[in-house]
């Protein structure tokens, strides 16, 4: 009974240059994982508004085909022309960016590319895209029957 009680007036808590050991490393593990969030942070934001300004494209060029009369393709691939009536859209490549000439105007319809792509084959047409990042999109649209 007498050693447990020594042992129990031994047991002592932290020092204080254990706590201050202590304190420090847990500072430095905060700042990694601060850095690291900081860092991780753009990568997601930018890859998910490029996917979504991507999707928004795919929708507007959807909507062009579906009130089409005429989709030809022009230049080898590198240009498509969709005829509405008297309006006339043009849709290739220039620079990095997809635009669109509308009569006298141009637009642009989405920035960040690397090579574009139609091919049509029968009713379909479909677009490949390599993106800045390296990644490939491929989608495939119903184009009306050629006149």
């Amino acid at each position: 009974m007498h050693r447990l009680v020594k042992m129990m007036k031994n047991q002592r808590g932290f020092t204080f240059l254990e706590a201050l050991f202590q304190l420090v490393a847990l500072l430095l593990l905060a700042k990694l994982l601060l850095l690291m969030i900081l860092y991780m942070s753009p990568l997601y934001q930018n890859s998910f508004v490029q996917e979504a300004a991507w999707e928004m494209f795919i929708v507007d060029l959807q909507n062009f085909m579906v009130q089409a009369d005429e989709v030809a393709i022009r230049n080898g691939g590198a240009e498509i022309l969709i005829a509405q009536g008297n309006i006339r859209r043009s849709i290739s490549k220039s620079n990095e960016t997809i635009r669109m000439r509308l009569n006298a105007g141009n637009e642009i319809l989405f920035v960040g590319i690397q090579s574009l792509n139609f091919r049509k084959i029968n009713n379909e047409l479909v677009l490949n895209v390599e993106l800045t990042d390296g990644t490939i999109e491929e989608r495939t649209f119903i184009v009306p029957p050629e006149k």
